[in-house]
């Protein structure tokens, strides 16, 4: 004890103000201990000493081994092979445990040999790597269930990715850890993703988000959103980030923006066909169908029209590729025979093969397509008002075939549609020329009739107008003008002819129904002057049998008509391929329009503004047709990328409207429908009275319908917890008379939903 009590007089302020509790083991007995031996085992000096290290010890380190045994092999160690360093559990007289970092080594003073111990209290540090192994732990488990690719990278190599990424990548994690993340970048993205890497690992950027193209194992390109952050890992820069493939989701924003700028091309040609000046709507056809063509990436467009009743003739070839040509003045059966005659009763014909999709009969067809290398071809019927085949368009690809789709198709329809109506007016004017040209025929052989007539009866006939009544020029000779009018005609002659004697010196024009002698009706014009023959007041004027002109006028209206109404045709055609693609939402316009109407019409709006307002409430959600099906008809709650999607539905129905010149302020009721009072709505959250009063109608009766009707992701709740809601918001989202009008036309049962009945 005195060599020990050397040493404790040595060392006494190292040993007794050291931060770790230490011991002097004599053989396995505590000799000696400093101050913070006893803090950290909570008990006293007189305690420690004599007792061994398994005193203080559970039965069991957390190995499983007997702390008894295992501590008397670490003693043993220290004393033949040398220092011993190694974590331990303690246990307090109180039975608390802590963990400890020990080290034993071999301490001689003179003859005898003893062991220092050192302890240090880990518990903390224990404690620490506990919650970053769980928190790492819990990294990794969210990290590989989540869908979103993450990956950390650190000494410019991936050291972490987890399975959503490697999916995107189309390998296995381990394949990509350790390798350079740029070599999986495809070369347009190469220096900018390198830029973005440096620029965070220097600390000049923290946190960026950016899109870029990576390449596949199989080399197949893929749209990312990659979301990265600057982190230090192990004293050292490194990136930590998430990637998501957004490849769908820019082909569906491609394919919307290809959609929109096809509606607004088949608006813009319906526009210059519906006002193309007489004689030019053959070249307004052309250039419409040429644009088409290159739009839809068509090699040749082919249109026959009727000969007779059973031949087509060529009408007009156009043609992007150097080739073949079909000759003018060629007939259908000619080259195409079956083709034709299948077109005859059916409205269309698809064909995405020549070569495998002809049956063996269709020989001539066959071989003709060949010989002008057309590869597929789809036909459609162009139909005129009364339904009757009014000639055949036939859209070709030549340089490779074609899989023709739904959404394809139902264009091509839409450009049928359009040009069987340009094609009636084409007829009709056709006739109206030639109706003209044999008018001026007639007159530059003084074929007018002319007429002089006092006391309204007929003193002077000439031959022309006798024959247009089908009398004799004598026969007409004395008889009264009366005789020769429709019944219904002459009480509004009787108010012309007062008009004319009170304005003696304007020159009188009208328009009249006439009755030949054999009682056919006829359509007359005539011109007239007074004057004084032989000291007598006298009319003379001229007469024209305007009835083919009338007839002709009549159908070029027809085809303007008919023109007009294709595009509201294919405005509701568009709105019923959106209910067809959402089959949870069919009728819901037409709803929609049912209720709008009822309100504003019960609000006293202006018969006009309502009819723009009908229009509008029946195509309000045109822009849908630009939405993924899959996302119209998702039960649940849609992700903030999927719901950002449907709202650009707004957006796409103004552009596919506002190029329409027959429905001026319908693009703008559509494009303001979900805009709210306190701005909240979209896309452009406008305010009060900044909204049109039609929008806010339509707002109120779109809300109204939507609630009380059932959905994929709830059932119906009903109109009077819509009503409700209308009451809750009224002021704040809606305006306060729309929903006071709405909710009072159901109070008063001026209004029910009519299920499959139409505004229009």
């Amino acid at each position: 004890m005195e060599d020990i009590n050397d040493l404790s007089a040595k060392y006494y302020t190292l040993f007794e103000t050291a931060y770790d509790a230490i011991f002097v083991l004599d053989g396995n007995c505590f000799v000696d201990c400093n101050k913070r031996a006893e803090e950290l085992f909570e008990t006293t000096h007189d305690k420690l000493i004599g007792s061994t290290p398994a005193d203080y010890s559970p039965n069991y380190q957390p190995d499983g081994e007997l702390s008894k045994e295992k501590v008397f092999k670490k003693i043993e160690h220290a004393l033949s092979v040398g220092p011993q360093s190694f974590e331990w559990e303690h246990q307090r007289e109180n039975g608390s445990k802590f963990m400890a970092d020990v080290s034993l080594n071999k301490l001689t003073l003179g003859n005898k040999v003893l062991l220092l111990a050192i302890v240090r209290d880990i518990t903390e540090r224990k404690h620490t790597e506990a919650l970053l192994y769980d928190s790492e732990a819990r990294f990794r488990a969210l990290s590989e269930q989540s869908l979103i690719g993450i990956y950390i990278i650190n000494n410019n190599v991936y050291t972490y990715v987890n399975s959503a990424f490697a999916k995107i990548i189309k390998c296995t994690p381990d394949e990509l850890i350790g390798t350079d993340p740029i070599l999986h970048f495809h070369p347009d993205s190469r220096d900018f993703v390198t830029k973005q890497i440096l620029e965070k690992i220097s600390g000049n950027l923290i946190s960026t988000q950016y899109q870029a193209k990576i390449l596949a194992t199989d080399n197949a390109t893929r749209h990312v959103a990659i979301y990265s952050t600057r982190i230090i890992l192990n004293h050292q820069p490194a990136i930590i980030g998430s990637i998501l493939d957004i490849t769908e989701q820019r082909h569906a924003l491609e394919e919307q923006e290809k959609n929109i700028l096809f509606h607004k091309l088949l608006t813009d040609v319906s526009n210059r066909l519906l006002n193309a000046k007489l004689g030019q709507l053959n070249q307004e056809m052309a250039d419409g169908m040429q644009r088409i063509c290159e739009m839809l990436d068509i090699d040749a467009v082919v249109i026959w029209e009727p000969f007779d009743k059973s031949n087509y003739l060529l009408n007009s070839y156009h043609r992007r590729q150097v080739g073949p040509e079909i000759p003018q003045k060629a007939y259908a059966k000619d080259y195409f025979p079956w083709c034709e005659q299948q077109l005859k009763s059916e409205e269309s014909l698809v064909l995405s093969s020549i070569k495998n999709d002809l049956p063996p009969e269709a020989k001539l067809d066959r071989a003709s397509f060949n010989y002008f290398g057309v590869k597929s071809v789809i036909n459609f019927q162009l139909k005129g008002e009364q339904k009757n085949i009014m000639g055949i368009i036939s859209f070709n690809m030549i340089r490779n075939e074609r899989i023709w789709t739904v959404d394809e198709f139902n264009k091509f329809q839409m450009v049928s549609h359009l040009y069987s109506n340009a094609f009636s007016r084409k007829k009709a004017e056709e006739k109206l020329l030639e109706s003209e040209s044999r008018f001026r025929i007639l007159s530059s052989h003084s074929l007018i009739g002319v007429f002089i007539v006092q006391d309204e009866l007929f003193t002077y006939v000439n031959s022309a107008l006798a024959s247009v009544f089908g009398y004799t020029s004598g026969e007409m000779i004395g008889m009264n003008i009366r005789n020769l009018a429709h019944p219904d005609e002459i009480y509004r002659m009787n108010d012309t002819v007062l008009k004319r004697s009170q304005e003696i010196d304007i020159p009188l024009h009208f328009e009249f129904l006439g009755v030949k002698k054999n009682g056919e009706q006829i359509n007359l014009e005539v011109y007239s002057s007074e004057t004084i023959l032989e000291n007598k007041p006298a009319v003379i004027g001229s007469v024209l049998d305007i009835t083919e002109r009338k007839l002709a006028e009549q159908q070029l209206k027809n085809a303007y008509t008919n023109l007009k109404k294709s595009l509201d045709d294919t405005i509701v055609t568009m709105a019923k391929i959106v209910e067809l693609r959402d089959p949870y939402t069919a009728g819901h316009q037409e709803r929609v329009a049912q209720l709008a109407v009822a309100i504003a019409t019960e609000m006293g709006v202006d018969p006009n503004l309502i009819e723009q307002l009908k229009m509008a409430a029946i195509i309000h959600d045109i822009g849908k047709i630009n939405v993924p099906t899959e996302l119209l008809s998702k039960p649940g709650k849609l992700a903030d990328l999927e719901l950002q999607l449907i709202k650009t539905h707004v957006q796409s129905g103004y552009e596919i409207v506002k190029n329409m010149n027959l429905l001026p302020d319908v693009a703008q009721i559509i494009y303001q429908h979900h805009e709210r009072l306190d701005g909240s709505g979209y896309p452009n959250h406008l305010k009060g009275n900044d909204i049109r009063l039609e929008a806010k109608i339509l707002a109120v009766a779109d809300l109204v319908e939507a609630m009380s009707s059932h959905r994929p992701y709830r059932p119906a709740r009903g109109i009077d917890v819509a009503l409700d809601e209308l009451c809750k918001n009224s002021g704040e989202l809606y305006d306060p008379e729309v929903c006071k009008t709405c909710i009072k036309i159901f109070k008063e049962n001026k209004f029910k939903f009519h299920y499959g009945a139409s505004v229009m």
